[in-house]
Order: structure tokens, then sequence, then C-alpha cells
């Protein structure tokens, strides 16, 4: 399988890379190139800051990827400077729990949510829950922001991406794949600090 992915050198998107490589698969990371990991020279490298996708976007086209793993895209203009520059593939968007009505009411000092969360369990109304925790980045950060544009009625670019459970993809025997890589859409949800 060959597998792009966004952010590929750092936290669980070298983790991610270096399973993929381990079962044989070709994987091209795209990076600042501020980190360069002896551990990842079997993948192809490609340099470019997310803002400048388009300026490589043919590249990776042109690589075929038959998925691409975004793992760093923390804003809403995160996810506008890469989505119509995507290869026509499966996409993985790397989210995170925070979107989620439980994490909402855990900062505000309350509970009252079912758990465990599932893909179904009601997500945050308000926006930028790290607004005052994060200085600098709290004031654009929401994974909300991240997931609206990818969902199939946000009319973004065609062909829309699929979801793929980022967790289950990137661990699972490569048997399970075609149960979650199949048409149709999936949402998923990671902690970028699971491993």
């Amino acid at each position: 399988m060959r597998v792009l992915i966004l952010g590929g050198t750092l936290f669980i998107g070298r983790r991610i890379a270096l399973g993929l490589l381990a079962r044989g698969d070709d994987v091209m990371v795209v990076h600042r190139g501020q980190t360069e990991p002896a551990e990842l020279s079997g993948c192809a490298h490609v340099h470019s800051a997310r803002p400048a996708l388009a300026e490589v976007a043919d590249q990776l086209r042109a690589w075929r990827p038959d998925a691409v793993i975004d793992t760093r895209a923390m804003t809403a203009a995160d996810a506008s400077a890469v989505l119509p520059h995507l290869p026509d593939a499966h996409l993985v968007l790397l989210s995170s729990i925070d979107v989620y009505r439980a994490y909402e009411l855990l900062l505000a000092g309350q509970g009252g949510e079912p758990v465990p969360l599932t893909e179904s369990s009601a997500v945050r109304s308000g926006r930028y829950p790290l607004r005052d925790l994060l200085p600098g980045l709290g004031e654009h950060y929401d994974k909300l922001d991240v997931e609206l544009p990818h969902l199939p009625d946000a009319h973004l670019v065609a062909p829309a991406p699929r979801w793929i459970p980022a967790a289950t993809w990137a661990t699972w025997p490569r048997p399970c794949w075609p149960r979650w890589t199949g048409p149709g859409w999936r949402r998923a949800r990671c902690s970028t600090s699971a491993t």
C-alpha cells in the first residue's frame, strides 16, 4: 500500500510511518524539513510547510498514494490549506477527543455525558476550548473547525475524502482493512497523544 503522511516525522505520525514501513508499505512523509529521523530513511520525503502545499501538490498526486494521513491539522486554516491539493485517495484525519461534549463538561468541572464515548457521542457546543489554556494557539485551535470541511455535506472539493478510523487502520492487520476502506463515510477521532 502507498501511504502519504502529512506531518510524519514526530509524535504519532512518526509511529504510524514506522509501523507502515515495518509492514513493507511504501511511505511518503510531507514535512517542513526541521526533523529528519534516521529511522525514516526508507520513506520518500517532501519538504513543504502546510500553507505552501499547493507548490508540491503535483508531486504528491504523481506518487499516487492509496491513502493520505493528516496528522497535524489543528485549525480551519490548516484544513483549507491542504484539502484542495490532496490526491484522490482515502483520507485519515487525526482529530481529538476534545471535540466531544464530555470534554467540554470536564473543563467546566461538570459531568453528565455517558461514557465510554462512541462515534455517535455528542460533540461540544462551545468553540475554541483551549483559548485560555494555550495562548497563541488556542485562539484558532478547534478540531471541530478541522472536521467540518471533511464532512460530506460541506460541499468542498470533489471527490470527497472518506473517513477511516486512524488508530484501527494503522494498527490492525491488513486483512481487516477492507471493512474500513470500503465505500461510504466513516468518522474517527484519535487522540494525538495515543500510541
